[in-house]
């Protein structure tokens, strides 16, 4: 009797202890999707709730661009046949940056006073916040393991490329500008520099040439916030603090970051697994990392002494 009822102790125990296991293996697995969602809750719940963030990601200046291209994307990912949520997570970020530089562009080519200038400011960083909160947020939905795709066709690149530039040369009529203020040779002659130099440095890589041409808009990016800073440096050096004459300038800048991060975008929705997570990360942070150097440099925030 007795070694029966030891028998039933320790099957109890190892079954208690089983059920125990499994109940951490479970925990485990699923609480980091579980604080992902609590998180992302947590933040869009901020930002609707909130009446100071809602005025400024709600606002109609964000909502119109921003949504516009959203839905572009969106589309040439499903026609295309791609993921539609890892294609539309890895263009988040370029289509934030686009969408603040559009922003911020069309300011700058209608600017003649300062107060013109300081409207812009609430719209400088909320499209790249909202591309952010939505690059990661999506992750939450996307797929593990995804179907190997073979290499997209350049021609299929190109054809979201061309569609995109002609959703933002929308929006610029939509302004009031004409329909060629996108349109700026010299930028087109920059970027398609800056594409063959990428191209040539490629002989040891060997990449696709869809990574070859979203490495072009990358550096295009870059290369506008290194020029961007000299330049602007220039025009102050030399007095030149009309924003009537500085904003063109500027404007001719940032049309080149605009390129570049189209550029990125629609290679991001046409080949939707191009490089791992990793390196769509470490994109997405030089992108962001150009774009809050220049704004930073060009329109700084008052500081604390000027303040009080």
């Amino acid at each position: 009797m007795g070694t029966d009822f030891g028998m039933f102790v320790a099957l109890k125990e190892s079954g208690e202890r089983q059920v125990v296991d499994a109940g951490f293996a479970f925990i485990k697995k699923h609480a980091p999707l579980g604080l992902k969602i609590f998180v992302m809750a947590s933040m869009a719940a901020l930002i609707l709730f909130s009446p100071a963030l809602s005025a400024v990601f709600l606002s109609y200046d964000l909502t119109i661009p921003f949504g516009s291209v959203m839905t572009y994307l969106l589309v040439a990912a499903a026609v295309g046949r791609r993921n539609v949520v890892r294609a539309f997570a890895n263009s988040c970020v370029p289509l934030g940056v686009a969408v603040s530089v559009y922003r911020l562009f069309v300011t700058l080519l209608g600017a003649e006073t300062a107060v013109d200038l300081s409207a812009s400011l609430p719209l400088l960083y909320s499209p790249l916040a909202l591309g952010l909160f939505l690059s990661y947020a999506l992750r939450i939905v996307e797929p593990v393991n995804l179907e190997q795709l073979p290499i997209t066709p350049v021609w299929h690149t190109t054809l979201i490329l061309t569609g995109a530039t002609g959703v933002f040369t929308a929006l610029f009529v939509m302004d009031g500008y004409p329909f060629t203020t996108l349109i700026r040779l010299d930028q087109v002659v920059v970027v398609a520099l800056i594409f063959l130099a990428c191209l040539a440095y490629n002989d040891k890589e060997k990449l696709p040439l869809n990574n070859v041409i979203a490495r072009a808009g990358t550096m295009t990016c870059i290369l506008t916030a290194t020029f961007g800073v000299a330049i602007y440096a220039y025009y102050v050096d030399i007095g030149a603090d009309d924003p009537s004459l500085v904003g063109p300038v500027l404007a001719d800048l940032f049309a080149l970051m605009l390129y570049g991060s189209i550029t990125i975008m629609a290679v991001s929705v046409s080949d939707c697994c191009l490089g791992t997570d990793k390196e769509v990360r470490t994109r997405d942070w030089h992108l962001s990392e150009a774009y809050v150097f220049l704004t930073l440099i060009i329109f700084p925030p008052a500081g604390v002494l000027t303040l009080f």
